[in-house]
């Protein structure tokens, strides 16, 4: 079996960098195109609440939500620019979901 696409979803947890690594070598073994999906919409519950983070008020959520998504996005560009991996980054910073459903194909049944 050949894999032509390899999609791995990133975001901002410590697990990510594991999964790209795991992702490059696959696309490189199978000479895979491979898809950047970023997704990560985790609020932090406490952003809104915590009196002593006063400065988090004045940074609004869609702000921080585009500052995560450089920062992975710039995670995945720096790990495959020295690779012959074919690429492409996919991202929707406030409707990560909708990233990976536009992807998504159902198996034949």
């Amino acid at each position: 079996m050949t894999y032509k696409t390899i999609a791995v979803q990133l975001d901002t947890s410590a697990h990510a960098v594991r999964r790209l690594d795991a992702a490059v070598s696959l696309a490189e073994r199978f000479d895979a195109h491979l898809l950047g999906l970023y997704s990560d919409f985790t609020l932090d519950p406490r952003f809104y609440y915590q009196a002593d983070r006063r400065h988090r008020y004045e940074v609004p959520l869609e702000a921080l939500c585009r500052e995560w998504c450089k920062r992975v996005e710039h995670m995945f560009r720096a790990r495959l620019a020295s690779s012959r991996v074919t690429r492409e980054w996919l991202a929707d910073e406030m409707r990560p979901q909708a990233v990976r459903w536009s992807i998504a194909r159902a198996a034949p049944t």
